[in-house]
């Protein structure tokens, strides 16, 4: 456990006095960022029937696909964004999946748990009382939802503004929290992640093809090559 409050890690930092304190969510962000070098959020949202081969002789085979992935890319990616529909898709044991691969990214990467959510009603369930996310996604611009998950600094929120009108866009904007981003969508399987802060990069989602679709034995080393290229040139797939 000592070895998790390492200030190395890029989630917790020592002050003047030696004590140790969470990073605040947007120097999160920017020491993920400067770790890897990269922006790319690589989306984990895993289906049965396109799982590669050597993970399909898993009877449970979630959590060893997103170790794999996780193992191949951890290095070279900003973070990983998990789709809960895909994994609850499977029942409890998406669920468990879920959570044991959440905990196996390392903490120079940022986790993003993708709803996405309208209410509060996942607040307690998307932190540290259950999957410790660092963010999650929102559909819902009602403040008082987007204030229920920020209560930790070490929290934020990405709320989906691509069919928000400007005076909703505005609304965001008012809020002025650097908790506080939004993603848009930007093609197929690839959405963009815009801080409020603008000093910090806008980071790119993306998940399934063309990063995700090898299905063979090398398919941990063709996702390394693919991932390699979407962050030198972020661009829609």
């Amino acid at each position: 456990m000592d070895d998790a409050l390492e200030p190395v890690d890029g989630v917790v930092a020592a002050d003047e006095h030696g004590e140790v304190t969470m990073l605040d969510f947007a120097e999160r962000v920017k020491t993920a960022h400067q770790s890897t070098s990269s922006t790319l959020v690589i989306g984990l949202a895993p289906r049965l029937d396109q799982l590669p081969y050597p993970i399909q002789q898993y009877d449970e085979p979630f959590l060893p696909y997103g170790r794999a992935i996780i193992e191949a890319t951890h290095d070279i990616v900003c973070g990983y964004a998990f789709h809960l529909g895909a994994y609850l898709a499977l029942g409890a044991a998406g669920a468990i999946a879920l959570e044991r691969t959440l905990a196996i990214v390392p903490a120079s990467n940022l986790k993003l748990l993708h709803g996405p959510f309208v209410n509060v009603d996942y607040v307690r369930a998307s932190y540290e009382d259950a999957l410790n996310a660092d963010a999650v996604t929102l559909a819902t611009l009602d403040q008082a939802v987007i204030t229920a998950y920020l209560q930790q600094p070490a929290h934020g929120v990405f709320v989906y503004t691509t069919n928000a009108s400007e005076s909703e866009r505005n609304l965001l904007r008012a809020m002025q929290n650097e908790q506080v981003g939004s993603y848009q969508t930007a093609g197929e399987a690839y959405n963009t992640l815009i801080l409020a802060d603008a000093t910090l990069p806008t980071l790119h989602w993306q998940w399934d093809k063309p990063i995700l679709a090898a299905r063979g034995y090398d398919f941990r080393d063709r996702v390394r090559t693919a991932a390699l290229q979407a962050r030198q040139a972020p661009t829609p797939p």
